[in-house]
């Protein structure tokens, strides 16, 4: 008996010593345990850029311009050819070729990537710009028997190529881009904003231009942006635009079949999320009164006038515990599914439907959906 109470006493003060490892089971306790130091060098993946393709493809790109293209569907990667110079968030927009697709399993059409902050360039730096590229998927020439990836540089819009005009100097951002038509256009908005360090003032400006996808030229639409910020969607059933609206609506609808001025919302709406949502989150408070935007609203058109609208939150809370105050963080994400109807008998506007929403779990957040 004395001897099991010494056995004892023995394991208990190996369970309560600190820095003893745990009991292993009998195959592994013939093994020695050793503790390895810390590594000398160490390996990670760098940071890549998406970049949404069509289909469940997307292009990724590498801080060092290696870029390749994943099928989510099939799990294939195939390389590209290497992008002039990585861009920060840049925004990408892919038109498919007006032939459509053939026998190749790649989508038949040309992705433009362009960085989301331009920089104002120099006339000496010449006429395409590394800031505006394209990949084309084309023959590389017209006895070529098969297409492949080419890759093009873009000119810059004139607001960013001339310095003796209006808009230099200028910090600016594209706010907001879309295809027009049949894909023969691009359009983006920008905004200029400039600092006046003896006025203590600064002064903005704002600007819409199209890109010809074809001639690769410029055309100046108007001396003001869309009421829209992110990718901008064409409804034909309904002949409007659909967007995330730039002033604290979640999602807005716009006429633009006429651009000889400033257009404006036709529509706007507020989602009003579920508030089974917190209870997923353990919170009680409704939806969104202290949800914390990590990125803003993207929007994805599912045809139809169907969409889903995702975003990235996250919440911060003191919990009171019997060792005192302790805080807690949660991220996640948030995908709602709408529909926009036209107005019953052609009287009236038009209507969204809002659907389900789905609540990810905690610790994600969402970069881009397409």
């Amino acid at each position: 008996m004395e001897e099991n109470v010494a056995r004892r006493g023995r394991c208990c003060r190996r369970q309560n010593q600190p820095g003893t490892p745990p009991d292993t089971p009998p195959a592994a306790s013939t093994m020695e345990q050793i503790r390895l130091p810390s590594p000398t060098l160490s390996f990670e993946t760098s940071g890549i850029s998406s970049s949404p393709l069509s289909d469940r493809k997307v292009l990724c790109t590498g801080r060092c311009g290696d870029a390749f293209i994943f099928d989510a569907g099939t799990r294939h990667v195939v390389t590209m050819p290497t992008i002039n110079r990585p861009k920060w968030k840049p925004i990408s927009i892919f038109v498919p070729s007006a032939g459509g697709r053939d026998a190749d399993p790649d989508p038949d059409g040309s992705l433009f990537v362009m960085e989301r902050r331009p920089k104002q360039e120099g006339k000496s730096s010449g006429w395409q710009s590394d800031q505006f590229e394209a990949f084309v998927y084309r023959r590389s020439s017209k006895t070529s028997p098969s297409k492949s990836w080419h890759h093009e540089l873009l000119p810059l819009p004139p607001f960013l190529r001339d310095h003796d005009s209006k808009y230099r100097r200028f910090q600016y951002e594209i706010s907001s881009y879309g295809v027009v038509g049949d894909g023969s256009h691009i359009f983006i908005s920008a905004e200029g904003h400039k600092a006046h360090k003896h006025y203590n003032s600064c002064s903005s400006v704002a600007v819409t231009y199209c890109l010809d996808t074809v001639k690769h030229t410029w055309s100046e639409v108007g001396e003001w942006k869309l009421p829209f910020r992110g990718k901008v969607e064409y409804v034909p059933e309904l002949k409007l635009w659909f967007g995330i609206p730039d002033k604290y609506k979640d999602l807005g609808a716009a006429d633009l079949s006429t651009m000889d001025s400033e257009p404006s919302l036709v529509r706007a709406w507020i989602l009003e999320l579920d508030d089974t949502l917190n209870k997923d989150l353990e919170f009680d408070e409704t939806p969104n009164k202290e949800w914390q935007e990590l990125q803003e609203y993207q929007l994805v058109h599912l045809g139809s006038g169907r969409f889903c609208i995702a975003s990235s939150f996250h919440t911060m809370r003191i919990i009171r515990t019997c060792l005192g105050n302790e805080l807690t963080f949660k991220r996640f994400a948030v995908f709602t599914g709408v529909e926009v109807m036209p107005p019953a008998h052609g009287l009236g506007e038009i209507q969204m439907v809002e659907h389900k929403s789905k609540l990810t779990p905690d610790v994600t957040s969402i970069d881009i959906v397409f």
